[in-house]
């Protein structure tokens, strides 16, 4: 029996208009192949919202409105309380190959957003090659666990490949475009290898330098010595050749996927106008007077607390952030809240019956308090240049038709983009300013994703491709039924695996 294989990169930043530059300079050359026999789609659909979470939808088939993942930090459910985005899924929301049982032949490498799973053939490992504070924090995991040491290896240190360090040297941003050049030759080499040993049906390999060599080298975009001007552009060519070379290591039919989550743009943190939006226009009242211990917090420099904060564990730092919020409000006369999102506007309504303490009633009220959230967003003017602040305003409750979620925010605003550090928005009630945070990042991410892909079980398909197809679509090119609980179409899926039909 002939083995067949179905290989899906996923790259968490791919700028569509990047890489039809590099292409025009004849760069990136197998991505170029794959766009030029099997076309190269948008990526669309409902869930495309939040940068947190895209994965979580991409590979469970499963919407946002169930898993309720939006940002690396979320509101804990009943509570005030926060809690880390990274929170294990429940089983209806697994990755679609846990589907694939324990004869699979799987080689899963650093996809995004998942952890080894169980109970299945083949070789898992994450948080390996991944340059992200998170997987500094959690450490790798590989399944089965005999195998970890052929994923030996430091983990990135502190600034051994964070995707953003403010007093960074060019010196030190040459050695880490050399880092996360090594770390992507490294990843094509065992995977290459791995390839040949497991003859996996299944390949899943995630790319994050991508994402953090944007952020990282975003800011010599206009300028700057030559090897960092286009650092990002070298981060491109590199991942298309470990693509293509982890392709040349399995069959010449194989099934060839990239999925690209989001784009980049030019956008400075705006947590700080999330809270004054909500305080300075009394959606947030705060007690009269605050605990004594956290007149004191507020005595320690912003940059010490920060500095701090990088080391400790996610869950006491949502735990700290939730005690803080938590002793400083008076939840009687709170109606709503922000949820201090780095680069977007998140707002919670104090619901009666979900939040402890809820103060507005469900239906009627609540619909109006959220009009009234939105009349106001859409009144934030830009200081300098008059022109609208907010961007998109997304309702969940409405956007979903779910009415008010467990988990998910009830009001998500984008801001709109900006190179420069946006220190106050004006709305006819008031002038609202921020500080300048000691996370000064300057870039973050559009909502906009593409899929390349090419070979024999692909549909020859035209047009954009909905998140939630991904899935069910490479589900059936495996020879696999689709679940009920992912509800989008298989539309990627031509000619399907009956050798290994699982019907």
């Amino acid at each position: 029996m002939k083995d067949r294989c179905l290989a899906v990169f996923v790259l968490d930043v791919l700028e569509r208009d990047r890489l039809e530059r590099l292409w025009a300079r004849g760069a990136a050359g197998f991505l170029a192949k794959l766009a030029l026999h099997g076309g190269i789609r948008d990526l669309v659909g409902r869930d495309l919202f939040s940068e947190h979470g895209t994965a979580w939808t991409l590979f469970s088939g499963v919407s946002r409105v169930v898993h309720g993942q939006y940002d690396y930090r979320q509101t804990r459910p009943g509570s005030y309380g926060f809690m880390p985005g990274d929170t294990e899924a429940s089983p209806e929301v697994q990755p679609f190959w846990w589907r694939l049982g324990p004869q699979s032949r799987l080689l899963v490498v650093d996809a995004p957003e998942t952890l080894p799973l169980r109970g299945l053939g083949g070789i898992q490992v994450a948080d390996w090659l991944t340059a992200r504070a998170a997987s500094i924090r959690r450490g790798r995991t590989v399944e089965p666990p005999t195998l970890a040491a052929r994923f030996r290896g430091p983990l990135c240190a502190a600034d051994g490949g964070a995707e953003y360090r403010r007093d960074s040297t060019v010196t030190q941003d040459r050695q880490v475009l050399a880092r996360f050049r090594e770390e992507i030759r490294r990843k094509a080499d065992v995977c290459g290898q791995l390839a040949k040993e497991v003859r996996p049906e299944l390949v899943i390999v995630g790319f994050q330098q991508l994402h953090t060599a944007a952020h990282r080298f975003w800011r010599y975009r206009h300028g700057g010595p030559d090897d960092l001007v286009d650092a990002i552009d070298q981060i491109y060519c590199e991942t298309d050749r470990a693509i293509a070379a982890i392709a040349a290591a399995l069959p010449d039919d194989t099934d060839i996927v990239v999925a690209g989550l989001y784009g980049m743009v030019d956008l400075y943190p705006t947590t700080g106008l999330s809270e004054a939006f909500c305080r300075t226009l009394g959606y947030h009242v705060a007690v009269d007077s605050p605990p004594a211990r956290m007149r004191l917090l507020d005595m320690v420099p912003s940059s010490w607390r920060a500095e701090v904060g990088w080391w400790l564990p996610s869950r006491l730092q949502e735990n700290l952030m939730a005690n803080r919020v938590a002793a400083t409000t008076d939840w009687s006369r709170t109606r709503a809240y922000s949820t201090s999102t780095l680069y977007s506007t998140t707002i919670r309504v104090n619901l009666r019956g979900r939040e402890p303490e809820g103060c507005v009633s469900p239906g009627e009220d609540y619909e109006s308090l959220l009009n009234e959230i939105v009349a106001d967003l859409r009144s934030l003017r830009d200081v300098d240049t008059g022109t609208p602040a907010i961007a998109r305003i997304v309702l969940p409750a409405r956007h979903y038709g779910c009415g008010p979620h467990s988990m998910l925010p009830d009001v998500i605003a984008e801001w709109t983009p900006r190179d420069q550090f946006r220190d106050s928005v004006s709305h006819p009630r008031a002038l609202m300013k921020q500080p300048a945070p000691q996370y000064f990042r300057d870039s973050y991410h559009t909502y906009e994703g593409s899929l390349l892909g090419m070979g024999p079980r692909l549909a020859n398909v035209q047009g954009p491709i909905d998140l939630l197809d991904i899935a069910p679509s490479l589900l059936a090119i495996l020879g696999h039924e689709v679940p009920s609980v992912m509800l989008g179409k298989p539309t990627l899926a031509g000619t399907v695996d009956t050798q290994n039909s699982h019907h």
